[in-house]
């Protein structure tokens, strides 16, 4: 794995995470009142991804402990239970809005995010790299 891979994926889970990695300059504080807290699928599937890199290229446990509690949030949360599928995204206080936050398929969600993120995550882990191999 080249390093701006690593560098890119580390970003997408410290972000997720809502830590700033060290070696990044802290964001420019908000020109806005309000921060959405929404959570959308997308962001969802690619911190999962970047997690799962990460660790392999650390060994560093709290990146499975950050896709554990990712793929919780996702079972709890966006996960439509009766139909299945994830929802497009919850609020902040967990709840799928009416509208677009219902929306389970478009030509993004179902045929890239959602099938890339299983697909990827299914040959990686299957693959049984040792964490600190790089790929």
């Amino acid at each position: 794995m080249r390093t701006s891979c690593v560098h890119y994926w580390y970003t997408c889970v410290c972000i997720f995470a809502h830590k700033s990695p060290r070696h990044l300059a802290a964001p420019p504080p908000p020109t806005h009142t309000h921060t959405p807290r929404d959570h959308t699928w997308w962001v969802q599937c690619q911190a999962l991804l970047g997690a799962y890199k990460v660790y392999q290229h650390t060994c560093n446990p709290e990146h499975l402990a950050m896709m554990r509690g990712t793929v919780d949030f996702i079972d709890k949360y966006m996960w439509d239970k009766k139909f299945g599928e994830w929802y497009w995204g919850v609020s902040e206080a967990g709840v799928v809005p009416e509208g677009r936050g219902m929306n389970k398929g478009n030509e993004w969600k179902a045929s890239l995010h959602t099938t890339r993120t299983l697909v990827l995550l299914d040959r990686w882990i299957s693959a049984g790299a040792p964490c600190g191999a790089t790929q």
